[in-house]
């Protein structure tokens, strides 16, 4: 999970997954999104991808997927308005803070990999807000 790499329909969505949002390497073949896939590996323009987080002061006996990620903009934003990030997928069974989830590369650049005032990632759990860091995964090199 560190490393960003999902495994099982969990973590790959079937029916909505994009093989370069599930950190795939594809090959030539026949199969839903093809195109899409193509179009989108020759331009570079992936807009989410599936990518390590790690939750901040989870209690230990939580276990939670299919939860909203929020970006909470920084105080010098024009717009304060929350927006949607991304999805939690799932977290680790035993170190339950760690975890896959499917975020845009926009907001995990803006709150988690730049140092001049970034935004926030949260996550509800049970009514608790909690932060969310996102790492950059294999796809991306090593863990931020």
């Amino acid at each position: 999970m560190e490393l960003g790499v999902p495994e099982g329909p969990g973590e790959i969505l079937p029916g909505s997954a994009l093989p370069l949002e599930s950190c795939m390497d594809f090959r030539k073949g026949c199969y839903l999104g093809q195109e899409l896939t193509v179009r989108t590996y020759h331009t570079g323009a992936t807009r989410k991808r599936i990518l390590p987080i790690r939750l901040r002061s989870l209690p230990p006996a939580t276990l939670a997927s299919g939860l909203d990620i929020t970006y909470h903009p920084p105080s010098s934003s024009a717009s304060r308005k929350p927006k949607s990030a991304g999805r939690l997928l799932s977290l680790h069974p035993a170190v339950t803070n760690v975890g896959l989830g499917l975020v845009r590369l926009e907001m995990a650049e803006r709150s988690c990999w730049q140092t001049d005032d970034p935004g926030r990632l949260t996550v509800k759990i049970d009514g608790e807000e909690y932060d969310v860091d996102v790492g950059k995964g294999e796809a991306f090199g090593a863990y931020a």
